[in-house]
């Protein structure tokens, strides 16, 4: 059930979306009598797809939702000192966004673009909050390899100690830290 929500959950990202509304029109010009349906919903997917690929819009609406959650930690405050602003923080949870592994590309490249940006951002925070742990959050949906595998490899390799990592995927594989 959770790889059929992955794979119908894609057919109504904005791209997607707009494909299938062109080619439903497309169908309609082609194989119908029905022309002026079809130029309609033509028309509509080429607007729709047109307005959706300008940045101006869609930032538009992720701003709305961006500042709803304002950063835990500042990067513009130049007078933080570390576990000053959020000592109760202990974890910090990195959400997987997909990754492919691969042996023979680069362990960085292995992630996805959204996936490597929030483990650096969590890598961020756990430079800055002293005694967090990060907890990696990725199974393997279309791969044999878990997503936490490979952002643990990966922050590995930007410096996180391994302790901090082997932490985290025990808490993946067993569900629990060791410490309460």
């Amino acid at each position: 059930m959770f790889i059929l929500k992955k794979i119908i959950g894609q057919l109504f990202f904005p791209v997607p979306l707009c494909l299938e509304i062109l080619i439903v029109g497309l169908l309609l010009l082609l194989f119908t009598r029905k022309q002026k349906a079809g130029k309609i919903i033509l028309s509509v997917g080429v607007i729709l797809f047109t307005l959706l690929s300008y940045p101006a819009l869609s930032n538009t609406f992720l701003r709305r939702l961006e500042y709803q959650y304002p950063p835990l930690i500042s990067t513009a405050t130049s007078d933080f000192v570390p576990g000053e602003v959020v000592p109760q923080v202990r974890w910090i949870v990195v959400l997987g966004g997909g990754h492919i592994s691969d042996p023979k590309i680069p362990v960085t490249s292995q992630l996805s673009d959204a996936s490597l940006v929030r483990l650096i951002e969590a890598i961020r925070l756990h430079n800055q909050i002293p005694g967090s742990k990060l907890i990696l959050s990725e199974g393997k949906v279309f791969d044999p390899v878990p997503g936490a595998e490979t952002m643990a490899e990966v922050a590995k390799a930007l410096g996180v100690k391994q302790e901090v990592v082997d932490q985290s995927l025990h808490v993946l594989l067993h569900g629990r830290s060791g410490r309460r």
